[in-house]
């Protein structure tokens, strides 16, 4: 699972290989390309820590209209 090579980093792409992924992988993908993002518009690497928590954190409980 990867962006590959393009450049359009918020694009939904329908021709990508599906494969099932993780949680924490998906998350950590998403956080990979967010700082690929950022580094694209001049924000030093180091400055940068991508970081998939994988569902461990909830930001909504259950119980909230939010939650869906």
């Amino acid at each position: 699972v990867s962006r590959g090579n393009s450049t359009e980093f918020f694009a939904t792409h329908t021709d990508n290989l599906r494969e099932n992924a993780s949680a924490k992988r998906l998350t950590q993908l998403r956080a990979d390309i967010v700082k690929e993002y950022l580094v694209s518009q001049g924000i030093e690497s180091k400055r940068v820590e991508a970081k998939g928590e994988g569902g461990k954190y909830i930001i909504y409980p259950k119980t909230s209209t939010l939650a869906s």
